[in-house]
């Protein structure tokens, strides 16, 4: 597990147990990545499995090499992760002003275009302009609860931390557990008024009482 500490391992691997690793890594079986490797033995599946293991307990010091230690992982890793958020978008439109409106206001004209002056002064209305407007999208953010990382946080920390029963405690609950069945039925003379029946199979004859 995780939790356990790395033991050092001063031996170092084999050339051709690296290159059997390799070759897994490519796709191949045990037995053929064996023969890739150079590697052969009477044996060929309890080989692998003797390589594999080697390599499972060197994996804690490598690690540990590199700083991946428990502590470390635990903490820049899962404890990130049982707190993580995310960032929600939401798109929107607006309208944006590009030229804001303009009035121009009634003015009386007393003279044209030559200067002359007019036998009668002429009103000119005042005149609108609207505003120049244009559509512009905008996104807001928030930042919420991200569940599915803090679930799969929450799992591998119940799990490092042994709080989840092994196979062999959930196979003993599970013998534990029974059903017991009581079949009533009209009396006839000479039987029992009720008939009881385990959920493992035994079945227990009534003594004309019905049983709990």
């Amino acid at each position: 597990m995780l939790i356990n500490k790395p033991k050092k391992n001063k031996r170092r691997a084999k050339p051709e147990h690296i290159k059997f690793l390799r070759e897994l890594g490519k796709g191949k079986g045990r037995e053929e990545a064996l023969a890739a490797a150079g590697i052969h033995s009477t044996n060929p599946k309890q080989k692998a499995r003797q390589i594999l293991k080697d390599f499972e307990e060197r994996m804690p010091a490598t690690m540990a090499k590199f700083g991946l230690t428990p502590d470390s992982l635990v903490r820049d890793l899962l404890n990130p992760l049982c707190f993580a958020t995310e960032t929600k978008f939401f798109p929107y439109r607006v309208e944006e002003i590009v030229k804001p409106a303009k009035i121009i206001p009634a003015k009386v004209i007393t003279h044209d275009e030559e200067g002359k002056k007019l036998k009668e002064p002429l009103l000119q209305p005042a005149v609108v302009i609207p505003a120049v407007t244009r559509t512009v999208q905008k996104i807001e953010t928030r930042e919420v609860v991200s569940w599915k990382p803090r679930r799969d946080g929450l799992d591998i920390a119940l799990q490092l931390g042994g709080f989840y029963p092994t196979r062999s405690e959930q196979e003993a609950n599970q013998l534990k557990v029974g059903v017991k069945v009581v079949l009533v039925g009209v009396p006839r003379p000479g039987q029992p008024m009720a008939r009881v029946i385990e959920a493992n199979g035994d079945k227990s004859g009534g003594n004309g009482n019905a049983q709990p």
